[in-house]
């Protein structure tokens, strides 16, 4: 459901809090202000960053940054949610090569024993490291990301939302939990990579949204980490299985066998988790949050 139907159906008053909500969810204005702070201590990360360093934090920051634009849509604007969101996908992306190599060198580790004989996966996990590092400029990439996050940070700046609090940010919300419900059902019931790959998106922004509005339990954001974990997990394994295609060497039957025993692992509790965390029907789950029916 998206947000102009929600809206529709939920009155757009001030929502009642929740009795475990420590705050009120956040005015635009107040939203606004909190990407501004935010870009500003990734524009610090990223100038103290030096080429070939880990860019995890980054990313995932970039990633909470691109969630937080998700709640303040309506009021930005098309035009200015655009250019804000592209400049922070630019600088993921400009980020992304050197953060892939880490986590497929990860999950080849969990994977694989060092004991495993033969060794499949550690090796050609080892051996894209090393092409990524003689065929990349990781100071390019960095240059880039920050000129990126420049780019945002002087946009947003610009910006003038207001400090009324109208219900936009938790029917974004609810609209943003709609989305990761729905393809949550669609990716588990294929099986597919690409399919597992968009879920985990919205789950993520569903996951930043519920920690930038303090809604919720320590124990409902440690279980959503949790599936976010085990779909990241996922993923890796899936370019992992890609990568092995266009390897010359064909994995053994039992590298293989590995690889696909893990994989059904991680569904099993991604299902599991997803059960439990997305029961409820989009607008079950805004009246769960305080939002009131529209007549």
């Amino acid at each position: 459901m998206g947000l102009r139907s929600l809206g529709r159906f939920f009155m757009l008053e001030r929502p009642r809090p929740m009795a475990n909500t420590p705050r009120r969810l956040s005015s635009p204005a107040a939203l606004q202000r909190a990407g501004g702070e935010e870009l500003g201590s990734l524009a610090a990360l990223l100038d103290t960053a030096k080429p070939g360093e880990s860019v995890h934090s980054a990313r995932r920051r970039i990633k909470r940054l691109r969630s937080l634009l998700r709640l303040i849509r309506a009021p930005l604007g098309d035009d200015a949610f655009h250019r804000l969101n592209g400049s922070l996908r630019q600088a993921a992306v400009s980020l992304a090569g050197s953060r892939q190599v880490e986590a497929l060198l990860t999950a080849a580790r969990h994977l694989e024993p060092a004991s495993a004989k033969p060794a499949y996966w550690r090796p050609l996990a080892e051996a894209h490291r090393q092409a990524h590092e003689a065929g990349s400029a990781p100071l390019t990439g960095l240059t880039a990301a920050r000129a990126s996050i420049a780019a945002a940070m002087q946009d947003l700046a610009q910006l003038s939302l207001t400090d009324d609090d109208d219900g936009t940010a938790s029917l974004a919300l609810v609209a943003t939990y709609g989305k990761a419900r729905k393809r949550l059902r669609r990716a588990l019931a294929s099986g597919a990579a690409t399919e597992l790959h968009e879920a985990r998106k919205f789950v993520i922004h569903h996951l930043h949204h519920r920690s930038i509005l303090a809604l919720g339990t320590k124990k409902q954001a440690a279980r959503l980490e949790a599936l976010r974990q085990a779909l990241g997990d996922l993923n890796d394994l899936d370019e992992l299985a890609q990568l092995c295609k266009t390897s010359p060497t064909r994995p053994p039957a039992r590298a293989m066998a590995r690889l696909q025993k893990a994989r059904g692992r991680l569904l099993e509790e991604v299902t599991a988790q997803a059960g439990r965390l997305f029961r409820h029907g989009p607008r079950a789950y805004g009246r769960r949050i305080g939002l009131d029916p529209g007549t």
